[in-house]
């Protein structure tokens, strides 16, 4: 007999409750595949339940934290994204990724924290002084910054 994966006996948990266990019968890099095979299908919704689940389960867990941040940056939930991802950062120290470091400052830029998303860029520089990407990201950070700092300032009432 063919093994169910864990989003299929989710989903058939949706129709008919006792054919799954629960989240807790699972571990946390089950849970993540289990989230990204929802999302694939469509079942988005489910996917963030899931992983909210588990992140209640697993609060200290790098796939919960990965998955759920990148749940919330599809969903456009800033706030949510920057605390899992913050929380990955600091979990992670030195060995944090460039492509964490990105994230995170993409999504404090989505929620209109330029300034905290070049602090997160500087730091990722100094765990990855060498990082084409980061400075890229950097560079592309300022810019934005400066930009709407100057939109920002010609909108600006004069005094004459």
């Amino acid at each position: 007999m063919e093994q169910k994966s864990l989003a299929d006996k989710l989903l058939q948990h949706t129709v008919n409750p006792t054919h799954a266990g629960t989240v807790a019968d699972h571990a946390p890099d089950e849970i993540r595949l289990a989230c990204q095979d929802l999302i694939s299908r469509g079942y988005d919704s489910l996917a963030i339940a899931v992983g909210e689940a588990a992140y209640a389960l697993h609060p200290t867990s790098q796939d919960i934290l990965s998955i759920t941040a990148l749940m919330a940056i599809t969903n456009q939930d800033w706030g949510l994204a920057i605390e899992r991802m913050t929380e990955l950062v600091a979990m992670q120290g030195v060995h944090a990724q460039e492509f964490t470091y990105i994230m995170l400052a993409r999504a404090q830029r989505c929620d209109l924290d330029p300034a905290g998303a070049i602090t997160t860029i500087i730091a990722g520089l100094q765990v990855h002084p060498t990082s084409e990407a980061l400075q890229q990201e950097l560079a592309d950070m300022q810019a934005y910054r400066d930009a709407h700092k100057a939109k920002s300032t010609d909108d600006e009432p004069q005094l004459n």
